[in-house]
């Protein structure tokens, strides 16, 4: 949900940038690059506390608590991924005054 909010809150810049003549696949590479650029690091810190918090309990089921820390994290960013293009896939061009007006 945070990255269709992301999108949608640029939706004007978006718009204005197809109307500049970008191409959508290039809008969408852009945006799968953003959305990676702030859900990695977030993954990665909360991979890396969910497998310390893991092995720190000295449980015998570590190993797989870690497993699902990374695993639940990997599919948060993919998820977050999806999300971000499925949504600059709504936004047109020619809803760009539209977008303006409502801003």
């Amino acid at each position: 949900m945070l990255a269709v909010v992301a999108v949608w809150i640029r939706r004007l810049d978006f718009a204005a940038r197809l109307h500049d003549g970008m191409r959508k696949s290039d809008l969408q590479f852009v945006q799968v690059l953003e959305t990676a650029a702030w859900s990695l690091p977030a993954a990665i810190l909360a991979s890396a506390t969910g497998c310390y918090l893991a092995l720190s309990t000295g449980g015998t089921d570590a190993l797989v608590v870690g497993i699902t820390a990374v695993a639940s994290c990997a599919s948060m960013v993919a998820g977050a991924v999806i999300g971000g293009v499925l949504t600059t896939i709504v936004i047109r061009e020619g809803n760009l005054f539209r977008y303006f007006k409502n801003r």
